[in-house]
């Protein structure tokens, strides 16, 4: 008899130690909160935005939440980190993201691969390069540009550079272009009494007519007797 009131004390101690712990140890949440993110910006290339980024959050069953307000970036950035948090009794959600801006193009300029060939006037093909640089998403490469015709006095060639987050920088490069000779035609000589009188006709871009006699003065294999921009000349 007093085996069995033992045995019924002890189960009763026994439950109220249980009844204690589960009033004491909070439970878990079987729906932990739910975070969903909205980005709104441009996107460019490489995972890069070239405009101003907005980050949106949402909440669902959340009782405390941190970090998780609307955020907009507008300052070029490398890499910013937002994060929000939510928690809900024992349980809490953290979802971040990472943002990458460059709302900048790169710097472009063009870089010829000679100086002009005479008197500011190039007369060969030419290659011109362009070359840039970019602060924060880096520089992704840059275009070349040949010219070889037709002559110009105001030719250009245009090119670019590109970063990698998509923007692109445009330059250009004016110059002059001559690649064709001048020339004389219609060349006559007469003689004359004593002496020879040559005429001629030239292009509209003839600077200079030279003029060689052979055999030459003083017993020169040939001399240059005349050096003018004019259409004849008397020897």
């Amino acid at each position: 008899m007093h085996s069995d009131r033992r045995r019924g004390s002890r189960r009763l101690v026994l439950l109220c130690a249980l009844l204690a712990t589960l009033l004491v140890t909070p439970q878990a949440s079987a729906n932990p909160p739910e975070i969903t993110v909205s980005i709104f910006g441009t996107l460019g290339a490489n995972g890069w935005y070239r405009s101003n980024v907005t980050v949106n959050w949402t909440v669902v069953g959340a009782e405390i939440s941190t970090g998780c307000d609307a955020k907009t970036l507008s300052a070029d950035t490398a890499g910013t980190k937002i994060t929000c948090s939510a928690s809900s009794g024992g349980d809490e959600t953290i979802k971040s993201v990472t943002i990458k801006l460059d709302k900048t193009a790169p710097s472009a300029a063009a870089v010829p691969t000679r100086p002009p060939d005479a008197n500011g006037w190039y007369n060969q093909p030419l290659t011109v390069s362009f070359s840039g640089a970019d602060a924060t998403s880096g520089l992704a490469g840059c275009s070349s540009a040949q010219y070889a015709g037709p002559d110009n006095v105001a030719a250009a060639l245009v090119g670019s550079c590109s970063d990698n987050a998509g923007n692109v920088k445009g330059a250009g490069f004016s110059f002059k272009y001559d690649a064709t000779a001048p020339t004389i035609f219609a060349v006559t000589a007469a003689r004359r009494n004593r002496s020879a009188e040559l005429t001629w006709r030239k292009s509209s871009d003839t600077q200079l007519v030279v003029v060689v006699r052979a055999p030459g003065r003083d017993g020169a294999g040939e001399s240059v007797i005349h050096e003018a921009a004019g259409a004849g000349y008397r020897d």
